[in-house]
């Protein structure tokens, strides 16, 4: 190793060590510098730098006692088991890593041992493997609700997510070898979707889906459904209305929208 290579490997292990130390010890910068001879300026500029290159993730969760009557608003009108409501953020990465990071934390409360979780597809439950960071073994089989799709990408497929979720977890993963969309329904049983009134929808891709039904989500004890988008209220709430979900994971905004639009949108 040459003598770059190998100052940069120290600056790294020390880097690692005064953030174990601060972050997880909560020992403080100014014991940090007397027990490494550095300068506190030296000790804060570590940790700064810990943070820029990955080394430190810093989370900051929500308060339990904020949005409280939001949530219970969703509950009540939607007879629902729980909602987690993220504050809003301008950012969709961020705000997206908001609601996730919502759902891992319940996940990783509720979780237990021979658990199965039937997990989808699409940007915001890939995020949720994203956001599990606390060090949790649960000996969970995280299975395809639905098939894959070239389209979507490796990263929002239900396959690699549920890998991810069991990499997260220490727990298992089963695949489910087929497409999510076939050119025709009698491929497969059919998945229903959802107008905003709860009722089938008619549409191109009814009877075309490949994995659970409506009528088998009703049998699974928590159904959870995640929307940090502005622009999935709508859709949001039509799901809502079919009765499936147990537990909603969205934003300030989109709670609020979803309320004001079933108030409007409620029939006599």
């Amino acid at each position: 190793m040459s003598d770059s290579s190998q100052r940069i490997a120290s600056d790294i292990d020390q880097m690692t060590e005064v953030a174990m130390l601060y972050y997880l010890e909560n020992v403080t910068q100014e014991a940090i510098a007397k027990r490494f001879d550095l300068s506190r300026a030296k000790v804060s500029r570590l940790l700064k730098r810990a943070r820029d290159e990955g080394i430190v993730e810093v989370r900051v969760l929500q308060h339990p006692a904020m949005n409280n009557e939001l949530e219970r608003a969703l509950v009540e009108r939607f007879k629902l088991d729980r909602a987690l409501i993220a504050v809003d953020h301008s950012d969709p990465d961020t705000q997206r890593s908001a609601v996730a990071s919502l759902v891992a934390n319940y996940l990783n409360k509720t979780l237990s041992d021979g658990m199965i979780v039937a997990v989808g597809m699409g940007r915001n439950v890939g995020a949720v493997a994203d956001n599990v960071f606390l060090p949790v073994t649960r000996n969970c089989t995280f299975v395809c609700a639905i098939g894959g799709s070239l389209k979507a990408g490796e990263y929002m497929n239900p396959d690699h997510i549920c890998r991810r979720l069991a990499l997260r977890f220490g727990g298992e993963s089963e695949s489910l070898y087929a497409p999510a969309l076939v050119a025709n329904p009698e491929l497969r049983g059919v998945l229903i979707n959802i107008d905003i009134h709860g009722q089938p929808a008619v549409n191109a891709i009814q009877g075309r889906v490949i994995g659970l039904t409506v009528q088998e989500l009703f049998r699974i004890p928590d159904v959870v459904a995640i929307a940090s988008e502005n622009t999935k209220a709508a859709a949001t709430l039509g799901a809502l209305r079919s009765g499936v979900i147990n537990t909603l994971a969205t934003t300030v905004t989109n709670a609020h929208t979803i309320l004001a639009l079933d108030e409007a949108t409620r029939k006599a």
